[in-house]
């Protein structure tokens, strides 16, 4: 790889895995530009300050964004956008379903094609190498998809409750009996209070039927690969490592971790489902003619820590601030 790696791209590059891919790459590889995106672009500058240190010869350039939205949902004016702050907003909503279903063709003018941050990423950068270092299993399988269900279930079946109306009640109202037809008024009144309702703040019933769709991990999961794919033909990339994940870590079905209580854990094997098929759509890749070199890893045990520091922790009682014990690490 060091023969020809003259530009590479690192996902997640400020993470904990990145920043140690970036700083072996600085150290052996000696490429002339290694490119480190993140979901924040502060974080990005924060790992080039400390890597250019130890590294003067190699040009790095930060970027940030989430690569798994179009580029324009990534910020709100000068600041980075949350994922609540997309999903709040109706017309944003409409867009990521059809960027998630629509067509993938280039010529459409709504494409996410022309849109994604990664393909602007990829396309502009031409990477020799990109080394993938998020961990695309949980970026798209912890998106509350129970929670959606649930909650869409319980407003089928209280629509259709409204909904269902006797043909002999309809007759009436169509010969205009009065109470007939306040009978239906009142009905459509209470489907549009039910459709309207939220079962959280900021999200109605209806919406939260457009989210459940756009959550759904493999349709998410096949255009990302498919993007990403013609993006790195496009670009001429050679080499693309994926560092994948077990989702476990190697373990057993019967972690609950933080999840929830159960064991094993819904959002759990929800990420390593997504995390094998994610390896399933890489190997079909990697047999694709004019496809980069494909190699993933995937460890399986915990990857350590970024960093060792030490800091006041505060807890909040009864108003008061209380500053707890602390310990200093050793040098």
């Amino acid at each position: 790889m060091s023969k020809f790696a003259d530009t590479v791209l690192i996902f997640g590059g400020a993470g904990l895995v990145g920043i140690q891919v970036a700083r072996k790459l600085a150290r052996e590889m000696s490429p002339r530009k290694i490119v480190i995106a993140s979901r924040y672009e502060r974080e990005s500058k924060e790992a080039i300050a400390v890597l250019k240190k130890e590294s003067p010869s190699v040009e790095f350039r930060a970027a940030g964004g989430d690569i798994f939205l179009r580029e324009e949902f990534t910020r709100l004016g000068d600041r980075e956008t949350e994922t609540t702050e997309v999903m709040q907003n109706d017309s944003w909503v409409d867009q990521i379903f059809q960027d998630v279903f629509g067509s993938l063709r280039e010529d459409a003018p709504d494409n996410i094609r022309n849109r994604s941050l990664m393909v602007r990423l990829i396309e502009q950068e031409k990477p020799d190498v990109i080394v993938d270092c998020i961990n695309t299993a949980t970026a798209i399988s912890y998106q509350e998809a129970r929670l959606l269900a649930h909650s869409a279930k319980t407003f089928k079946d209280r629509m259709e409750f409204e909904i269902d109306t006797p043909d002999e009640l309809i007759a009436k109202a169509k010969a205009l009996d009065k109470a007939s037809v306040e009978t239906l008024v009142n009905k459509m009144e209470a489907i549009k209070k039910l459709a309207a309702s939220e079962p959280r703040p900021g999200y109605s019933n209806m919406k939260f039927m457009d989210i459940l769709l756009i959550s759904q991990g493999i349709p998410q999961l096949i255009t990302h690969v498919r993007l990403l794919a013609e993006a790195m033909k496009k670009a001429e990339t050679r080499i693309y490592v994926k560092v994948g994940t077990t989702g476990t870590g190697g373990m057993g079905m019967n972690i609950p971790y933080t999840h929830s209580e159960d064991k094993p854990s819904f959002e759990l094997l929800s990420k390593t489902s997504v995390a094998f098929a994610h390896t399933g759509l890489l190997f079909l890749l990697a047999r694709t003619p004019g496809a980069p070199i494909i190699k993933e890893i995937k460890p399986g045990a915990m990857i350590g820590y970024k960093k060792v520091e030490s800091q006041m922790v505060r807890r909040r009682r009864k108003g008061k601030v209380i500053a707890l014990p602390f310990y200093k690490s050793k040098e």
